[in-house]
């Protein structure tokens, strides 16, 4: 499958911007008019890739814990069950994947209680502002 044009990218974005929401079947609309047609064999492959990450991921131990992930090895992408392998490398490896999503979610969840209390009136703009330039610091 082939790259999303940059051209497109930036309107979809955009848009984003300046509403606040978009409904999906809008953005896939957008996409269908300005994106090349796809590889049906690869969306095929890719669709089953994805439906393989869901089912592994979804492997749990007796407490409800997922236990398996998804790593890179080199080009390849190997599932690593973290109570059974005895591969330190794929460990750590797991460990980094599951810290950058928990930085990443942290920051994410941050943002939103901000927004959420500007929008209840609790914060004003301006303390928002102060406030996000020193966690900068």
């Amino acid at each position: 499958m082939s790259r999303m044009d940059r051209k497109v990218k930036e309107r979809i974005f955009s848009e984003m911007r300046d509403s606040g929401k978009l409904e999906q079947d809008y953005v896939v609309g957008l996409m269908d008019l300005y994106c090349d047609k796809v590889d049906e064999v690869s969306v095929v492959n890719q669709y089953k890739r994805a439906r393989a990450n869901r089912l592994i991921a979804s492997f749990k131990d007796e407490n409800g814990v997922r236990e398996c992930f998804t790593v890179k090895e080199g080009q390849v992408s190997t599932y690593v069950n973290i109570s059974t392998t005895k591969e330190i490398p794929l460990i750590n490896d797991v460990i980094g994947t599951l810290d950058k999503h928990v930085k990443g979610t942290s920051k994410s969840l941050r943002k939103a209680i901000r927004r959420k209390e500007v929008l209840e009136g609790q914060m004003s703009l301006k303390d928002l502002d102060i406030k996000e330039n020193v966690s900068r610091s």
